[in-house]
């Protein structure tokens, strides 16, 4: 109670909204701690970037779930419950597999059983979903947990009760999965990815870590790219991987190789940039001195969807990129193929349903060496970049630019530049198609699981 007194007198908007709601809510959680058969709790949302200072303290010291005061109740309200007694709430997704949670997760599944999970969008604040769980305060017991995905139905109500018939009556139902919640302790961060399905969760505890098979590092910081950074166009194409390097900065969506247009003013190894930022106070970062510039793979932090592309030797990547360099024998080319596949992209979107993906995520992808079909993956990815090359050398933006190439086939006309980038885009497709075939067969993974992860 006093927390939220001192949060009246404090002369913030935020304070007053929520500080008569936070007292009442405190207040009657101490009242009610001790042994309860059922809590049921639909808490306050509230971000811990709204939080005022006082309230965002206490939370931080008192929670493990301090990024939203829901998170927070979660705790609080698991702590009256008395052994074998249930809790019953409602709150956002966010706790079942963003990485702000990671705490809190392993406390939920070594403290309680997860028995019936409703993932909807009940209610909306923002785009984000809710979900209705119900979990047992008995950690020993291990009877599969239900989850009902309804995330994607608009007659959510009519839905909900189709499945729960369907379920009274033992008949399958696509929206509702039967997981074991020890699954989740296989993969990194523990989060609650129970719409991968039994598959596919099984391959975390049988597959190694992709952190295992590489070493990472983030993307170079220039401290200023309006000085350092030019046009292919801008400088002596006789200074080009000499004192200019090509930079790579993400200018479109494409998976396994990027067109460039930029290079960097890389004058004295570096030392023109490093000697700048000194002198002026900004930031950079070269990385690693042996890594730098080596072939490797990159990997956008920020996008729609998850794209993974080959980095060439003397070649350097902005911030934006995780580099990953491989450190066995596998096929730089086969890693590019696996990590832009259907499946791994499901999969790290389950892991970060977000377009801001985390070094942390891609190091706890399910990496399974391959057996069968690594050189034929191999060949499809230098395939497609090929595919890709052909069209940036058609590209007058592009480093790759070929003007005699562009002349001849502008001899033909327009249209033939224009079908011939079409065409480059059709091999590219192709071999993603292939290369899913291949990917899958190397997990095993069956005709419904594949049709789901098209599905989605």
């Amino acid at each position: 109670g006093k927390l939220a007194e001192e949060a009246l007198e404090q002369d913030d908007l935020t304070g007053e909204m929520f500080a008569d709601e936070v007292k009442k809510s405190v207040q009657l959680l101490d009242l009610f701690i001790g042994d309860y058969d059922v809590v049921i709790s639909n808490p306050p949302y509230l971000g811990s970037g709204k939080m005022d200072d006082r309230l965002n303290k206490f939370i931080s010291e008192n929670y493990l779930g301090n990024r939203d005061t829901y998170a927070a109740f979660i705790e609080r309200c698991s702590e009256m419950v008395n052994e074998l007694g249930y809790q019953s709430m409602v709150t956002l997704q966010g706790f079942m597999f963003l990485q702000s949670y990671k705490k809190l997760r392993p406390k939920i599944l070594s403290s309680s059983h997860l028995v019936e999970f409703v993932h909807s969008t009940v209610m909306e604040i923002g785009s984000d979903q809710t979900v209705m769980y119900v979990n047992r305060n008995d950690p020993k017991m291990r009877h599969d947990a239900r989850f009902i995905r309804m995330v994607d139905e608009e007659e959510k109500k009519n839905s909900l009760e189709s499945d729960i018939l369907g379920i009274r009556k033992g008949l399958g139902r696509d929206r509702v999965y039967s997981v074991n919640q020890d699954v989740f302790n296989n993969i990194g961060e523990m989060p609650f990815v129970y719409w991968f399905g039994n598959e596919l969760l099984d391959v975390f505890s049988e597959a190694d870590e992709f952190k295992d098979h590489v070493n990472m590092q983030s993307g170079l910081v220039t401290g200023n790219n309006s000085e350092f950074l030019r046009k292919y166009w801008e400088v002596k194409q006789e200074h080009i991987n000499d004192r200019y390097i090509p930079w790579i900065r993400s200018e479109n969506s494409i998976e396994y190789y990027d067109i460039v247009s930029y290079v960097v003013d890389w004058k004295n190894d570096g030392d023109y940039i490093r000697n700048y930022c000194d002198e002026h106070g900004h930031q950079y970062f070269f990385g690693d001195d042996n890594l730098r510039g080596k072939e490797c793979i990159g990997m956008q932090d920020m996008s729609k969807y998850f794209i993974a592309r080959k980095i060439p030797e003397g070649y350097f990547a902005q911030k934006h990129f995780y580099l990953a360099f491989p450190e066995n024998s596998h096929s730089i080319n086969y890693l590019i193929g696996w990590l832009n596949s259907s499946l791994v992209k499901f999969i790290m979107d389950g892991l970060n349903p977000t377009i801001h993906f985390k070094k942390g995520d891609l190091k706890r992808l399910p990496m399974i060496p391959p057996k069968k079909h690594e050189n034929r993956v191999s060949d499809l990815v230098e395939s497609a970049i090929e595919s890709i090359n052909r069209a940036g050398s058609l590209n007058e933006g592009a480093i790759l630019f070929d003007h005699l190439e562009f002349l001849n086939k502008n001899e033909e006309g327009i249209t033939q530049i224009l079908y011939e980038e079409e065409l480059a885009r059709c091999d590219r497709l192709m071999a993603s198609g292939l290369i899913d075939s291949l990917i899958f067969d190397e997990y095993g993974v069956s005709q419904k699981t594949r049709d789901r992860i098209f599905t989605k």
